[in-house]
């Protein structure tokens, strides 16, 4: 079987835990190798959680730098920060509704800009990246 590498990135709240958990188990069910791991650092503050899922033979759960097959983005400027795991075949998809930290609402941060240019930036990743408004 073909091994196909997935990073799902997003905010705390937002069902990435959830998400990677199904289609982790769907995986399983169905007989697909599946490796897993999480990474959920003040997530419950609105901080940054990243789910790595490799579906087929593999070693190791890591997706290093323009190894991911699929970039799944649930808040886009966590796809932005992790746009150097994509390639020049990577799928890269994003919701584009912003869920700004806490430290910009305060007035302690700036959200970063979000444009298609800026997304496929010297990687010419295929990605949907719609105007964000």
């Amino acid at each position: 079987m073909e091994t196909t590498r997935l990073i799902i990135v997003a905010v705390g709240g937002q069902g990435n835990l959830l998400a990677s958990k199904v289609l982790g188990e769907a995986a399983l069910i169905s007989g697909v190798p599946v490796r897993m791991s999480e990474i959920h650092g003040m997530a419950q503050r609105g901080g940054v959680v990243e789910s790595a899922i490799v579906f087929g033979e593999a070693e190791s759960s890591i997706i290093s730098d323009n190894e991911a097959d699929i970039l799944l983005g649930f808040e886009p400027a966590e796809t932005l920060r992790a746009i150097n795991r994509a390639n020049k075949n990577t799928i890269v998809i994003t919701n584009t509704a912003m869920l700004p930290p806490f430290t910009v609402s305060i007035g302690k941060g700036v959200y970063p800009p979000s444009t298609p240019s800026k997304a496929s930036s010297g990687k010419n990743a295929k990605a949907w990246w719609p105007s964000m408004p």
